[in-house]
């Protein structure tokens, strides 16, 4: 599979061979052809937008824009190359230290609030604490939730509440990981 990005004017000759053609962006219409060996032309398709596939036998493609812009377009010999999907992932851009966050006794204890911007939290237990924590949501308790010790961690993805409950008063840290 490749995948060609050029800016040009006019029409313009790339030598890539495949069997399934897709237009990726154009900001005009553009002509293709579709070019066997030899240089005879096996196909084309007029004034195209993004978006046109084509499933062809080719060994060239021609490209004909009407004014000087860039044109993206990918190539492969198997379908599955060309109809991949694109998955983009945002790293974190800020991470935040909240004040200690106090437990009580016997209590399911809001930690932090729902945030949409929040990708992850981290919760810990203390070094300092006598008890193991649970974590989770409202519902936490003491057979509910994950059990987290004494001086671990745990990271929760995610943007929903979370609550935590000690069978002791005790605090956890907290850092949030967010957009």
């Amino acid at each position: 599979m490749i995948t060609v990005q050029e800016t040009f004017n006019g029409p313009r000759d790339f030598p890539v061979s495949g069997k399934f053609f897709r237009l990726l962006s154009t900001v005009n219409p553009v002509d293709l052809d579709f070019l066997a060996e030899g240089g005879g032309i096996s196909d084309y398709a007029k004034q195209v937008s993004t978006g046109y596939y084509g499933h062809l036998r080719f060994d060239r493609v021609r490209i004909t824009t009407g004014a000087n812009e860039q044109v993206k377009f990918v190539v492969s010999d198997d379908r599955a190359g060309i109809d991949a999907i694109s998955v983009g992932l945002t790293k974190p851009s800020t991470i935040n230290t909240v004040p200690d966050v106090a437990l009580g006794a016997g209590v399911a204890t809001p930690v932090l609030g729902i945030d949409a911007s929040r990708q992850q939290a981290l919760i810990t237990n203390l070094a300092g604490n006598a008890n193991a924590i649970r974590v989770g949501d409202a519902n936490v308790g003491a057979a509910r939730g994950v059990q987290v010790g004494v001086g671990q961690t745990i990271t929760i993805a995610g943007s929903a509440a979370i609550s935590a409950f000690s069978a002791g008063a005790q605090n956890v840290g907290v850092t949030v990981v967010k957009d």
